[in-house]
């Protein structure tokens, strides 16, 4: 909810076309720096990591959303609808097509 009301704000005063692309882009360094923080046991570093995904992965849609409505006026719920689900199967096929990897080559 921190994100997502943080960005709510910020996309009233900053262009909607560069915030999704500053937050995908840390989402991007957080998840390369992921191996780095692995251990056996929680520790701070995986907690601040799991904050920050958590904020910067809500954060996005405010930016989407207004997007959406300057590009497609009173039809940008029905394509953030449509986004959102793409993104959703999306998620699902990434989720899929890593365990049917995972079966076929052992690891």
């Amino acid at each position: 909810m921190v994100g997502a009301i943080g960005s709510g704000r910020l996309t009233d005063r900053v262009d909607s076309c560069r915030l999704p692309a500053a937050y995908f882009a840390l989402r991007g360094v957080l998840l390369l720096l992921l191996p780095l923080i692995r251990a056996a046991t929680v520790n701070a570093t995986m907690m601040v990591f799991v904050v920050a995904l958590g904020i910067l992965d809500l954060a996005t849609v405010p930016p989407v959303v207004a997007l959406c409505r300057s590009f497609h006026g009173e039809d940008s719920a029905i394509v953030f609808g449509w986004i959102n689900t793409a993104h959703q199967i999306g998620a699902a096929l990434a989720a899929l097509l890593g365990g049917v990897v995972r079966d076929a080559f052992g690891s």
